[in-house]
């Protein structure tokens, strides 16, 4: 595979439970940097070196945003080499066309604040240079990206002044479009979680989970902790039962790589529980539903005879709880 509030309301919550988890995840520099190395293929990549990566715990995207998406920064620093890779998640259904737009005001911004931690000397500087960013966007909504991917692109005239106009391309992993086999060859923690993060349904992720068994085993105790997190943070969020939430969150728990076997099993009794719970109340919802359709459909029989009978409207109203406007509506039917 190519490698690839002052206001006083409540504060707002992380919008996505998706945001967690990737931040979570790619939070970790080796996975960060299997990420880099598995859906890149750039010849810098193999340049990048864990212990020169450095997390750096800031979001540039403006705080009324933050509830809609989440960004993850690093900065790698070597001789003569400093480089931002900042990370755009763009973990929702509906595609954003204004993510060039957005993509240079959070850029621009890194950028200022990069210039307000240095002192004009420096900066006037003959070797003075800014650091280097190289933007990516990790979507995995299901219709296609069909976004410019340069900057330029959505400049008017862009064809006409070419070199002359600001421009930058980002990166783009865009998880649905990658294959489900190379997915499962690359056997690695990334990999696994794309392979996982489509759309699916409960049984299909345990089905899925199932198919990297293999992966799984071979994982390190750390690789196959990340996992696990990652896995129950995106099960979990699927299960309304709290009983049947805390048995699978249990069984992450207690996962290992050596016993794969036992997880799937019990991942596999934990969602056909959760399948028949979901079944049942199902029925119950409709007989239900059905009840209160009989209970009405008898109220309004009642009111048809009572207009008839020339009763009064607020007496079959008063009598059978039906309101006044609805009677009336009843009348009129029965008048043609």
């Amino acid at each position: 595979m190519s490698q690839r509030n002052q206001s006083g309301k409540a504060r707002r919550q992380p919008h996505n439970v998706h945001d967690k988890s990737y931040k979570e995840l790619l939070g970790n520099k080796k996975v960060f940097l299997q990420l880099l190395q598995t859906f890149l293929a750039e010849d810098w990549v193999r340049e990048v070196n864990e212990d020169d990566l450095v997390a750096v715990n800031k979001s540039f995207i403006p705080k009324s945003f933050r509830d809609k998406r989440a960004d993850i920064v690093y900065r790698l620093r070597k001789k003569d080499l400093d480089v931002i890779f900042y990370v755009l998640l763009e973990l929702q259904s509906t595609i954003d066309f204004s993510m060039p737009i957005r993509l240079l005001s959070y850029l621009t911004e890194i950028w200022w604040r990069t210039l307000d931690e240095l002192t004009d000397e420096e900066i006037q500087r003959k070797d003075f240079r800014l650091p280097a960013i190289v933007p990516m966007v990790l979507y995995n909504g299901p219709e296609p990206w069909t976004v410019r991917r340069s900057f330029r692109e959505v400049q008017s005239g862009y064809e006409q002044f070419g070199d002359h106009l600001v421009n930058f391309k980002y990166v783009l992993f865009d998880v649905h479009r990658y294959d489900d086999p190379e997915l499962r060859e690359d056997a690695n923690v990334v990999a696994s979680v794309f392979f996982l993060d489509k759309r699916i349904t409960l049984e299909e992720a345990v089905a899925r989970v199932d198919e990297l068994r293999n992966v799984l085993r071979r994982f390190s105790p750390e690789e196959f902790r990340w996992f696990s997190r990652w896995m129950k943070r995106s099960l979990l969020s699927r299960l309304a039962n709290p009983a049947i939430r805390r048995k699978v969150s249990r069984i992450l728990l207690d996962a290992t790589p050596q016993e794969v076997d036992k997880l799937v099993s019990n991942l596999s009794l934990a969602v056909e529980d959760a399948l028949k719970e979901a079944e049942t109340k199902g029925k119950l919802e409709g007989k239900l539903e059905g009840k209160l359709e009989g209970k009405l459909e008898g109220k309004l029989e009642t009111a048809r005879n009572m207009l008839l009978e020339n009763e009064p409207v607020d007496r079959i109203s008063k009598f059978t709880g039906l309101p006044l406007d609805r009677i009336d509506e009843l009348r009129k039917q029965l008048q043609h």
